[in-house]
């Protein structure tokens, strides 16, 4: 645990998880180690914005969160994970939106000056 922190501590991410998954190999599932491994794949996704990585974090809070139901730390970390989550998905769905009714209405303003010539 000790050394998955400190390479954790370091910034050195991938070698934190490895060693947080040998652990795990080791038969030793904690809810602090799921929480932990959950924090490392959020630094993943603020590094590298791939949202598989977020994913990942929902689904190792909810294991600690699952171990202990009373572990506080995992249950918010949880919550802020998917509420950027979903928030971000929104943010993307809106503008999404935003770019089709606006494309749609130069079509229509095109159409329009066509009608007038």
């Amino acid at each position: 645990m000790k050394e998955a922190t400190r390479f954790f501590n370091t910034g050195n991410y991938q070698q934190s998880l490895r060693t947080y998954e040998k652990i795990l190999k080791a038969g030793v599932p904690s809810a602090s180690i799921y929480n932990n491994i959950g924090v490392i794949y959020v630094k993943l996704f603020e590094k590298n914005r791939d949202e598989n990585y977020l994913r990942r974090a929902i689904s190792f809070f909810t294991l600690a969160t699952v171990i202990d139901p009373e572990y506080k730390i995992a249950e918010k970390n949880l919550n802020e994970v998917l509420d950027s989550y979903l928030n971000e998905k929104v943010e993307k769905e809106t503008a999404s939106r935003v770019k089709l009714v606006i494309k749609e209405m130069r079509k229509e303003q095109n159409l329009e000056r066509k009608e007038e010539l």
